[in-house]
């Protein structure tokens, strides 16, 4: 306890160290915070007719829209550089003696570099040259390859729920779906998630890696990484930039996408806009799986937004708001389940069991019965029809396939407020933005009474303040807070008293739901950086700090168990195979309450020089340090950690027999501050004219180990425990329905036997599972680098090719290290340590390597035709992302825990082939018909985008238990049906013999959907042995979808003169591909072998948005 109040005070005092010097900076001019809201950049030249250069010309910069200006001179090469840019349109103005004043207009767009030049003439009498020069296509000033979406492609484009990030994926380099959903609790393609998964990836890293900052605040999840916590209203951004190969250093992690958003702030015109989405049952195509008619469902998305001056060329606001009123359909999704003839057999032969009672109360609804997946034989094999199975008959249907009916509703609703205000004549500014969202939806139940309503809720506030302290220094300082809550099956009316109840070979259970349960996390972020212009030199330092926590009230989640049951036969005879889930109080032996609170801070600094060598050679150099901090617990919680410590011995398995688990203060040894990266990037534009440009880079990037990591070892003794009770080991599992739907809710639970603990820090009678981090790890080290060219070619085309790679070192991946080969031969799990069962353990074990080629076309609006399009062909290699919050906690696990190089092979996102493309195109307005035929067939616009994907690896393993077949004398011979765990090591996760016959290589719609192999295809190894199946060693179904837009803007003078009226009918995957989701892949599972769910239909919707 001493040591740890130690360790947090140590942490706290660090902090508030932070905090005086970000309060110290702000006394003298708050510190300039680069990448936040103002991070464009406009840099130029001035030159004479014979571009000779010109020193000592004074240039002003005006925003068009808010008309504030400022102003700066020329240097000795002619030079002029504005940092720190809010996004949008500007009027440069230049003025020196003996010349002719001259103005260009140019644009700045988010996190990005805009030059001009701007060429002066002698003058011959007082006059100024107006230059309508557009920007250049190219950018020649930045080594980062950068997608940036204006407004205008915001509000052109089509993409499903307004949710914007679906145009992550069209982005050149990545790889991915997009913003489909379904990745986090709560999530669908919209705004309104508070954990939002975004199907992209790039540099050859999970999707684990992307970023998401908003404004200069972070809104990436603090628990998993790659998930963004705010998602705003399209109506209520300005710009986004997707960034792939970027070099710069004021942003840690990112080793794969970072998007930056701009949000709207208001201008000197009062402007605002309106806007309706629907659809409904009868827009969309019916499933594949199923011809019926939907049950109703629909979506009613209204949006609207004003901004405008407070206080003209001084002070602004814009606010935004955005409800949401829908009902989602679940019909695309097939559902395996016990059959009503199983019930019935069960209610007549075995009418007093818990399982049957449940099965009996809470059977299927919703649900249309389409197949019979698997009888008694199939499930139980030679026992049906004996006494051993209660004579259950052998052709009696037990598990079937059929699909959801039910179209639960989806509410929510999504507001912000934004000031800025200008002082000292716009050299000074200050910027506050509020967003707040809420969200409730219906669970999708397929079981009578298990109906419930889930609620979240997220703030996000920034504030940000700027001071220009001279002409060529600039400080800002910004602070951010986001706050995400989330409740899950807290309705009274829920019959939380059954438990959690798992059976294995079909995907619905018995759980009325996870909880009750409640989560919180809080995100503080500072961040500061003076920004200092001298000469060519264009200096950045800054310093960072943030604080967060996971406070997971799971209670009430925590004291319901989980049992898992090998068939359902096992389920009416109340024999379940395992048990956990609750959280114990070794002292007492009594329920403990399993919530818990864990705490961390992180602290960040770097240094750049963006140094224009020449006006065409551009090199970007940065140091950045992490400090990744250590998470620790809030002792107010009753929290603790106890963590495994390894044994002596020169192998792993010897070091795991003789390991120990002892409390600990917190995580790791010490903090992880020694995380170093440097980045270098250039930009070359041979000829100076910004026709083309070669740029490339290479940098080290380290991604940080979130707070949901810690969850690892908080289950260990001596503090609260998670403890697992096997059938046939010396506690067993007791099924039973619990008394109270009120905590600690009367479950009959196992007695542990004791609360002493033996020499290796287990409880003394029970081998509990124990799980553990290396105390040294350290974070995943990604080495990207690139290198491409751009150029102009004919018809405003500009083409592209890069060659873009990675090495990861490092990767964190997890197994259960205390088993071994064999071990159940004799009938007996004894493990490598009898102390414990399970020894869950993450380490840096994984390696990644990536190379790709990128090809890349595309056109800026010119002349009523913009589009990009790119293709990427890649591979990605990896022994295996698995184990780890880090990774998502997916199902993907490690078969050895000593040999995983053995299973290198293309990683879970490897997608070999892609192209993508989005692009809109403006009809030709009629010059007759006169006005009412000018105004129906005049203004109307087609907009696309477009992602054609390879199919991703099949992962065949079999997740079931080691089932053995026993000769006479009990020696094992085989298996029995349904068997796993083919090496008998007691972790079931094995891969089968490969089969004698090879289906690899493309396959049609019709054998994805009818299996392309079934379970008796693949034969098991020797009892004891690993098989020898290679990991990933099938592809699944590719992916193609085309989304159109059609589009009729025209005035709307009602509403004044900028008044516009939009009309729009969007399509969404409209040739009706049947795009399947990947091959079910467990050997356990009756649809093994076959795609059983697919990506949505062709769905059409219809729009209409008012704009003044």
């Amino acid at each position: 306890m001493v040591m740890n109040a130690v360790h947090r005070s140590g942490a706290l005092q660090g902090m508030a160290r932070a905090l005086a010097v970000v309060l110290g900076l702000c006394v003298l001019g708050a510190p300039k915070l680069a990448e936040a809201q103002f991070s464009g950049q406009l840099q130029g030249t001035v030159t004479d007719q014979t571009d000779a250069a010109l020193p000592g010309a004074m240039v002003t910069l005006e925003n068009v829209e808010t008309g504030v200006s400022a102003t700066a001179t020329s240097g000795t090469d002619g030079g002029f550089r504005f940092p720190n840019l809010a996004p949008g349109p500007y009027r440069v103005t230049v003025e020196l003696a003996g010349f002719r004043s001259a103005s260009a207009d140019a644009r700045v767009l988010t996190q990005q570099t805009s030059n001009v030049t701007i060429t002066l003439e002698v003058a011959t009498a007082t006059e100024e040259v107006s230059v309508t020069a557009a920007a250049p296509g190219i950018d020649v000033a930045d080594s980062r390859t950068q997608a940036t979406y204006r407004e205008e492609a915001l509000q052109s484009l089509p993409f499903q729920g307004r949710n914007f990030l679906g145009l992550m994926a069209i982005a050149p380099g990545v790889t991915g779906k997009g913003a489909i959903g379904g990745g986090a609790p709560g999530d669908a393609p919209d705004n309104f998630s508070t954990e939002k998964t975004v199907d992209v990836s790039a540099n050859g890293r999970t999707s684990g890696g992307n970023q998401f900052v908003m404004d200069g605040l972070n809104t990436t999840s603090n628990i998993i990484q790659g998930v963004a916590n705010l998602s705003p209203n399209p109506d209520a951004i300005q710009e986004m930039a997707i960034q792939t190969n970027t070099f710069s250093v004021t942003e840690g992690r990112a080793s794969s996408v970072n998007v930056a958003i701009t949000t709207k702030s208001g201008t000197n015109s009062v402007r605002g806009t309106g806007s309706y989405i629907f659809t409904n049952q009868d827009f969309w195509a019916r499933s594949f799986f199923s011809d019926a008619a939907y049950d109703p469902f629909y979506k009613h998305d209204i949006s609207a937004t004003v901004g405008g001056p407070i206080v003209r060329n001084n002070t602004f606001f814009f606010a935004s708001i955005q409800p949401l009123r829908s009902r989602l359909t679940s019909a695309d999704t097939v559902r395996t389940y016990e059959s009503p003839e199983l019930v019935a057999w069960a209610q007549q032969h075995l009418p007093n069991t818990q399982g049957t009672q449940i099965l009996s109360d809470h059977g299927m609804t919703n649900v249309v019965t389409t197949n019979v997946l698997r009888t008694a034989r199939d499930v139980i094999g030679n026992q049906c029809g004996t006494a051993a199975s209660h004579n259950i008959p052998c052709d009696l249907p037990m598990v079937v396939e059929g699909r959801s009916e039910p179209s639960p509703f989806r509410n929510g609703l999504q507001w912000n407020a934004r000031l800025d205000h200008y002082l000292n004549g716009g050299q000074d500014r200050i910027y506050g933005n509020y967003f707040r969202t809420t969200l409730d939806t219906e669970s999708t139940a397929v079981r009578a009474g298990y109906e419930t309503v889930n609620t979240n809720v997220s703030d996000a506030v920034q504030m940000n303040w700027t001071r220009t302290l001279t002409p060529n220094l600039v400080n800002e300082f910004a602070f951010g807070w986001l706050r995400v809550e989330g409740n899950s099956s807290t309705d009274a009316g829920l019959p939380i008293e059954i438990p959690n109840i798992n059976v294995d070979g079909q995907n619905v259970g018995l759980s009325p739901g996870w909880g009750p349960a409640t989560f919180v996390q809080n995100n503080f972020n500072w961040k500061n950086v003076v920004t200092w212009m001298k000469g060519s030199h264009l200096v950045k330092f800054g310093f960072q700090a943030w604080y967060g926590d996971d406070d997971a009230r799971f209670d009430g989640a925590y004291g319901r168990p989980t049992f898992e049951f090998s068939n359902l036969l096992e389920l009416v005879t109340d024999d379940p195979r395992e048990q956990s889930g609750v959280s114990y109080d070794p002292l007492t032996g009594e329920v403990g309450r399993g919530g818990y609170r864990h705490l961390m801070s992180t602290f960040g600094a770097f240094v750049q020089d963006d140094w224009t060598i020449t006006p065409k050679l551009t090199l970007t150099l940065g140091l950045r340090w992490d400090d990744y901090g250590d998470i620790w617990p809030d002792r107010d919680k009753t929290t603790s950690f106890s963590n495994i410590f390894l044994g002596s011995g020169s192998t792993l398995d010897d070091q795991f027999a003789s390991a120990s688990v002892r409390a600990v203060d917190s995580l790791y040894e010490r903090r992880l501050s020694r995380n170093f990266s440097p980045r270098g990037g250039f930009a070359w534009d041979p000829t100076g004219d910004a026709t083309w440009v070669v740029r490339g880079g290479v940098g080290l990037y380290k991604d940080w180990i979130p707070l949901g990591e810690a969850n690892r070892i908080r289950g260990n003794p001596p503090g609260l425990l998670n403890p697992t009770f096997r059938r046939g080991e010396e506690i067993a599992p007791i099924f039973g329905i619990g008394a109270s739907r009120s905590f600690p809710f009367g479950f009959v639970l196992p007695t542990l036997p004791s609360s002493e603990l033996d020499e290796n820090g287990g409880l003394r009678g029970a081998r509990l599972d124990a799980g553990g981090i290396d105390r040294d790890i350290t974070p995943a080290n990604t080495l990207i680098y690139s290198v491409g060219v751009e150029r102009e070619l004919f018809w405003n085309l500009i083409g592209g090719a890069t060659y873009s790679g990675s090495r990861t070192w490092d990767g964190i991946i997890g197994t259960d290290f205390n088993r071994y080969s064999g071990d159940l031969l004799d009938g007996e799990l004894d493990r490598l340590n009898p102390s414990f069962g399970s020894m869950y353990w993450e380490f840096n074990g994984n390696e990644i390597d990536y190379n790709a080629l990128i090809l890349n076309l595309r056109r800026n609006l010119t002349g009523r035709t913009s589009f990009q399009a790119s293709y990427t062909l890649s591979r990605v290699d990896d022994y295996g992302q698995a184990g780890t919050r880090i990774n998502r906690d997916g199902p993907f696990q490690l078969v050895s825990q000593t040999d995983y190089e053995r299973y290198r092979a293309n990683a879970d996102w490897d997608r070999r082939h892609r192209f993508s493309f989005a692009g809109t195109y403006h009809f030709p307005s009629p010059s007759g018909g006169g006005p009412l035929g000018r105004a129906l067939l005049g203004d109307w616009m087609l907009a696309g985008i477009g992602i054609f994907e390879s199919g991703p690896p099949i992962n065949v393993v079999n997740r079931a238990a080691f089932q053995p077949l026993l000769d006479e004398n009990g020696e094992v011979t085989g298996y029995l049906p349904g068997s796993g765990d083919y090496n008998a090591d007691g972790f079931d996760y094995d891969y089968p013999n490969l089969p004698s016959r090879d289906d690899r290589g493309s396959h049609s719609q019709d054998e994805y959907v009818n299996g392309l192999f079934t379970a008796a295809d693949f034969p098991g190894p020797e009892p004891g042995t690993l098989g020898t199946l290679p990991r990933h060693y099938y592809r699944g179904p590719g992916f193609a979808q085309v989304d159109l837009g059609l589009v009729k803007e025209a005035s709307f003078p009602w509403l004044g003169a900028r008044g516009t009226l939009q009309l729009r009918i969007d399509a969404f995957n409209i040739f009706n591909r049947v795009n399947l989701n990947n091959v079910d892949g467990d050997l356990d599972e009756a649809t093994f072998g076959r795609a059983t769910e697919t990506f949505q239909p062709r769905v059409v919707q219809f729009g209409v948005r008012v704009s003044y």
